[in-house]
């Protein structure tokens, strides 16, 4: 009796397992771009909300590439080590950006503490190229667009009409609520009110 694994492949069967493989891996290429896509996502996101604490991010941000290409340029043997340390940490939070939330030590936050290991991280140079210390201005140093850059990302993260106070909550109509009342509320109630009360949101931070 001739066994059924000696028996030559039909072209049909053959044709068969070709298109089972061709569907996986249509399949697989889609959960890969699916992926690559929602952690995109989710860092530029991170990266907004940074922006909006750190009005330097860009600049910093920038410095932590330099301290990572050129890590002798670090004097400190500490700073190298930490260096090393957060670039480790920095390549698990980008894997991981979805499950990170904007208040998490998220790629972002770990970008950023690298750019503070710059050798140059806090001097400020004149045209001619001499450190200049930075001089104290008003808001912490930050101008006004960078107010309103801060401002509008701490109220973007939000949620709900109810608002706490007197250790309860009371809950309010829409129409009257206040950006004080926006203010106090915390992270998941503004996101919540601004979804579902898009108009009231931008006219009550149109002040």
């Amino acid at each position: 009796m001739e066994d059924p694994e000696d028996k030559p492949l039909t072209v049909k069967a053959w044709r068969e397992i070709q298109l089972r493989e061709q569907e996986e891996k249509v399949r697989r290429d889609q959960e890969v771009n699916s992926r690559a896509v929602t952690l995109n996502e989710a860092q530029r996101s991170q990266e907004d909300y940074a922006e909006g604490i750190y009005p330097d991010f860009d600049d910093v941000v920038g410095k932590a590439k330099d301290v990572i290409k050129n890590l002798d340029a670090i004097p400190e043997p500490w700073k190298r080590a930490k260096a090393v340390k957060l670039f480790r940490e920095l390549q698990t939070a980008a894997t991981n950006a979805d499950s990170l939330g904007l208040d998490d030590y998220n790629g972002a936050i770990i970008a950023y503490e690298i750019g503070q290991l710059h050798p140059s991280y806090g001097q400020k140079a004149d045209q001619n190229g001499e450190v200049l210390k930075p001089e104290p201005k008003a808001n912490g140093g930050h101008t006004p667009d960078q107010m309103k850059r801060i401002e509008e990302n701490t109220l973007r993260r939000a949620s709900s009409a109810s608002v706490s106070g007197g250790g309860g909550k009371r809950v309010v109509s829409a129409d009257d609520v206040t950006l004080a009342d926006i203010n106090k509320m915390d992270t998941r109630q503004r996101l919540n009110f601004r979804e579902k009360h898009p108009d009231q949101y931008a006219r009550l931070l149109r002040g």
